[in-house]
Order: structure tokens, then C-alpha cells, then sequence
């Protein structure tokens, strides 16, 4: 059974019902756990997707903050908005949002809730770092604001601690920022012949992007054991010198071309704005398909010292092909100083 939210009083309603008779409840907004968490079979499901509303905001104060401190641009987002509407809305606004780089993921979910990598975290880290305010009903079925002045723990909870642990989100508020001049996206793309082949030329991929990171790129990369290794890379307002920088590890693997069959293809293109990639580029990967995630955290020392240890890890599991995300990342600021 689900019910289809439409108002806040609906949320509380329904875990205070399912409170009451023991039922495994689950949260349902746009569905794109992988693992299929949100879709809860035999469970008592709420599905937030319809709670639609976007206010921008000039001078953004949170609940309770200090008199003496200043406004910031920002907009609140309810539950059920998805990215590329946001992103779409905020270009109309002259701003951005650091949000996640698919189409019809929810803008005020999991993705937020685990922490939130985006193709702006070089430059203003992760969703969960630009949060200014939220409301959540909790597992009690109280609706209440969280900022960094209302409940400071729980505030720090719901910035990466998980998707529905903490209660149901009802609306977001984000700091945005000025759109970019330009995006400069760049992309490798690797096809191999055999596992040798493939496990050389991913190392060498690895062992590459700390360097693409430090010069201000952000990006996603995608594999097929002993077949396939690509990578895309992306810069806000990125020039020829940061990608020149940044480039210059790529060379072990572009030496590769054309060897025993080995074909490694690379390019670059400069996009007059933020809305002209989402409309490219943006795309929602892994839907109706059977995949379970695993996540790792790997630091630069890492791939520039074990990619040869990580490339044999892939081979004995083909099955699992790995992917990433990856970022420079700037640990976030106390909130107060944000």
C-alpha cells in the first residue's frame, strides 16, 4: 500500500498509522535507489514525488539566526522537485544549484541526505555543504526546522548521514550561486581487447586524475572489464591552461594508442553555459536495471600509488565493474561560517 503525499499532515498521518500497527514503512520520492530501499516490497510506502514548489530567495536568513547576520541567495526546494526542472528554473534566475549531474533524480532526497557529489563540488563542495535549512517530519510525526541554530546535531545528521534514517524531508533550502561564464568538459574513452590491455590502461587512468582534481576538474568515469574505461571531466569557467595542467598525467595512456589493438580517443569542448551540459550531457544512468553499489572512499595517495592493486581488484570481479565519482574535495566550513 502507498499513499501519495500531498500535504505534510499526510506524512504525519501515515507514520503515526504505521506506527500504531507495526508496519514496515518506507519513503518512496523518485525512486532511484539502486538497491530498491524506496521501493520497500510488502511495506507501508509514502511517495513524496508530488510535493512540487521552488522559492527563490534574495537574502536567505535561517530560523533563529543571530540578528546581526546577513541574508544569502538561496532557494528552497519541496521534496518532490528534480534536478533538471531546478537547474532549468535557476538558469531563468541567473544562478546555479550544486546538485547532482542526472535528470529526474529528487533535488530534496537520498541524494542530499548522503552527502550529494556534483559537478560544482571543486568549487563550492558537496550538496550537503550548501544546505542552509530543512523541514523533516520525524519518526515521532513532529514537523520541525532543522538549520544549524534550531538543532545543530540533527542538522549535522541529515548532511550526508543517509537516505530516511533521520525522518521525512519536506523542503530544502540551498545556497545558490552565479552562473558560469563558459563549462569546459573533456572526455578519454579507452576500448581494449583483452584484460592486459584493459588493466594497463585503467592503472594508468587512475594514477591520472589526481592531477585532472588539482587543476579544478570534476568528473564520472565508467568501465566494462577488459573492454572499456571512460571518463568525462568537467570545469565551470575551466581555461586551456587547467586543462593543459590537468591533462598532462593522460600522457602514459594516450602512449598506449594503437598498440596490439588498443584504441584511446580524447577530446574537449567548451559549452557556452551550465543549462547548454545538462541539456548534453545530463542523463539518468542504472534505471530499471539490476545493479548494487558499493562505496569507497579513495584518496589521492590511492590511485596514484595502488592503481595497479585497484585494476587487479577489478579483474577478478568483472561482474562488478567499477565507476566513480570524483572531486577535489574542500572540507565545509562551520556552519556559522558558511
Amino acid at each position: 500500500m502507498t499513499v501519495n503525499i500531498s500535504r505534510v499532515e499526510d506524512i504525519q498521518a501515515s507514520i503515526r498509522f504505521a506506527d500504531m500497527s507495526n508496519l514496515y514503512f518506507t519513503i518512496k520520492n523518485t525512486g532511484h535507489d539502486h538497491l530498491g530501499r524506496s521501493s520497500g516490497g510488502g511495506s507501508f510506502a509514502i511517495w513524496t514525488h508530488n510535493l512540487k514548489g521552488r522559492t527563490w530567495h534574495d537574502s536567505f536568513i535561517p530560523t533563529n539566526t543571530p540578528e546581526v547576520s546577513q541574508g544569502i541567495p538561496a532557494v528552497t526546494l519541496q521534496a518532490g522537485e528534480q534536478w533538471l526542472d531546478v537547474y532549468r528554473d535557476a538558469t531563468a534566475h541567473g544562478r546555479i544549484i550544486v546538485g547532482g549531474s542526472a535528470r529526474t533524480v529528487g533535488a530534496a532526497g537520498g541524494y542530499l541526505l548522503g552527502g550529494g557529489h556534483s559537478p560544482w563540488s571543486y568549487h563550492y563542495g558537496l550538496a550537503a555543504d550548501n544546505l542552509l535549512e530543512m523541514t523533516i517530519v520525524t519518526p515521532t510525526g513532529e514537523h520541525v526546522t532543522l538549520n544549524g541554530y534550531t538543532n545543530p546535531d540533527y542538522f549535522w545528521a541529515v548532511r550526508g548521514g543517509g537516505g530516511s534514517a533521520w525522518g521525512v524531508v519536506t523542503s530544502v533550502t540551498y545556497k545558490t550561486h552565479p552562473l558560469p561564464s563558459h563549462v569546459q568538459v573533456a572526455f578519454v574513452q579507452v576500448n581494449t581487447t583483452s584484460s592486459a590491455q584493459w588493466r594497463n590502461a585503467y592503472a594508468a587512468s587512475l594514477r591520472a586524475l589526481p592531477a585532472m582534481t588539482d587543476a579544478g576538474y570534476t568528473g564520472y568515469g565508467s568501465t566494462t572489464v577488459g573492454e572499456l574505461v571512460q571518463f568525462i571531466f568537467l570545469q565551470p569557467n575551466g581555461t586551456d591552461l587547467d586543462l593543459e595542467s590537468g591533462f598532462q598525467r593522460f600522457d602514459e595512456l594516450m602512449q598506449m594508442n594503437g598498440t596490439a589493438g588498443m584504441s584511446v580517443g580524447a577530446g574537449n569542448l567548451t559549452l557556452p553555459s551550465w543549462e547548454a551540459y545538462t541539456d548534453l550531457f545530463l542523463t539518468d544512468p542504472n534505471i530499471a536495471t539490476n545493479i548494487q553499489d558499493a562505496s569507497r572512499l579513495l584518496t589521492p595517495e590511492v590511485l596514484s600509488e595502488k592503481a595497479d592493486a585497484l585494476a587487479d581488484l577489478a579483474l577478478r570481479y568483472p561482474d562488478a565493474a567499477p565507476g566513480h565519482n570524483f572531486s577535489k574535495y574542500f572540507p565545509a566550513l562551520p556552519f556559522h561560517q558558511h
